[in-house]
């Protein structure tokens, strides 16, 4: 993942707001991300900079040049479509916001998973032109969030299109035919009932920081109001240290430098961590947030991490780290409590499935089916069942194929650490919670 920010000043002042930017490709998630970059960013000349070096020699269409600061690669720019998981930073009144631009593309959709399962927030972007808006894209997209119980909001993008300019009679047939679609992919009543729809327009910032004159039909929040308002974080700077890897790279004359999440604990320059899946121990030299050397990373921040002597090759994304005094171990096999989705295929003993939780993605084995209960998962209707259907929720037996880090949820909030999708084929075919883990001998 790489790391863009728009953060000035002290970088640890405001809650951290982890949101994940998701859509179908060409729904204007780059775009919308793009234009809120900017906004923060305009008075950052180094930002301007590079705005003018993105459009320079450029034919651009309306709307398409917010895309060009976020897409560095050559072929992304030609293609007008992001292929990376990248991370860019702003700060609203509330939040020190970190939002993730996940790719649209579905055999890229691994990164998807991975910021989904980590968010705080889930920024939906759908498209409201007609042509554009894919009810099977759609239906697919928010079975992913089934499960994962997080806030979400809904931008409508593309609301200067030619075939919309501003129509509410056009937002609102988008808005009723998303939540069809999130009602047909089981998502509860109380959870449709809280997602906020915001009409928004990329290329001219309508909605984005106030309400547009013309959209004067609208009767909402502008987009960052509806960031501004939503809950705070649960955090535990209490418990010991757990911070999810995703990239690492090597700086000449530095050394390795690994970027991830503190999903838990606190992190300081000066700690001995431990790699559980590399089986390294390393000292914290230094530490940075969005570009801000501190000397402590609390949770939900994504912090780079100078350690010496450690080999770049030798760490992966979804390795866990833990302070060395209290060091999480491997995991040689975990339950889950997980829901079929529908129009899947039933689970068998002996299918293997990438299986995703926190940063990490792997294969793992069903070793066992040890019931079938209700959505609630209070009533079991059958031991030991010889299959899980689709639609089913079941409590299953994983056995990872390579080294992986998870932990169980402990009371009622579900965190990074065991939240747990199953993909098959390029679907996704279960998600839920992780219940208990079997750790590896010493």
């Amino acid at each position: 993942m790489t790391g863009l920010s728009a953060v000035q000043g002290d970088a640890t002042a405001k809650p951290y707001l982890n949101a994940a930017a998701i859509g179908a490709a060409g729904s204007g998630k780059t775009s919308l991300i793009g234009h809120l970059v900017y906004i923060f960013w305009k008075q950052n000349k180094q930002t301007d900079w590079r705005v003018k070096k993105a459009l320079k020699g450029q034919q651009l269409a309306k709307g398409i040049q917010y895309d060009m600061i976020l897409e560095h690669m050559r072929t992304d720019r030609e293609r007008c479509s992001s292929v990376q998981r990248l991370l860019y930073s702003f700060e609203t009144t509330v939040w020190s916001c970190n939002v993730v631009d996940t790719a649209g593309i579905a055999s890229l959709a691994d990164g998807m998973f991975t910021a989904v399962l980590q968010a705080d927030l889930l920024l939906v972007v759908v498209s409201c032109v007609p042509s554009e808006f894919d009810d099977n894209q759609m239906k697919l997209l928010w079975q992913t969030v089934c499960g994962v119980g997080r806030p979400c909001i809904v931008a409508v993008s593309k609301m200067d299109h030619p075939e919309v300019m501003f129509n509410e009679t056009v937002y609102t047939d988008i808005k009723s035919r998303t939540l069809r679609i999130m009602k047909a992919a089981k998502l509860t009543k109380s959870f449709r009932d809280k997602t906020m729809f915001v009409p928004v327009s990329t290329a001219h910032g309508d909605n984005l920081l106030s309400i547009s004159p013309r959209t004067n039909w609208y009767s909402g929040r502008p987009l960052i109001e509806a960031l501004d308002i939503c809950p705070e974080p649960y955090a535990d700077p209490e418990s010991p240290l757990r911070l999810a890897v995703h990239d690492v790279f090597k700086i000449g004359g530095i050394g390795t430098i690994i970027v991830g999440r503190v999903e838990q604990g606190v992190i300081r320059c000066g700690m001995n961590i431990k790699l559980a899946c590399a089986g390294i121990t390393a000292e914290v030299r230094d530490l940075e947030i969005n570009k801000v050397q501190v000397d402590e990373g609390r949770p939900g921040a994504t912090v780079s991490i100078h350690v010496r002597g450690v080999d770049v090759r030798s760490v992966h994304p979804g390795e866990l780290i833990s302070d060395a005094k209290c060091p999480v171990h491997l995991v040689s096999n975990f339950t889950a409590k997980v829901k079929v989705l529908p129009e899947t295929f039933p689970i068998v003993v002996g299918d293997t499935f990438t299986c995703i939780v926190h940063a990490a993605s792997m294969p793992c084995t069903v070793n066992s089916l040890l019931g079938k209960y209700d959505a609630s998962f209070s009533t079991l209707f059958e031991d030991n069942p010889r299959r899980v259907d689709p639609g089913d929720c079941a409590i299953i037996c994983l056995v990872p194929e390579k080294p992986l880090c998870t932990e169980a949820q402990t009371g009622t909030h579900r965190s990074s650490l065991n939240r747990v999708v199953l993909r098959h084929l390029q679907r996704v075919v279960a998600s839920g919670i992780v219940e208990s883990v079997v750790h590896r001998p010493a």
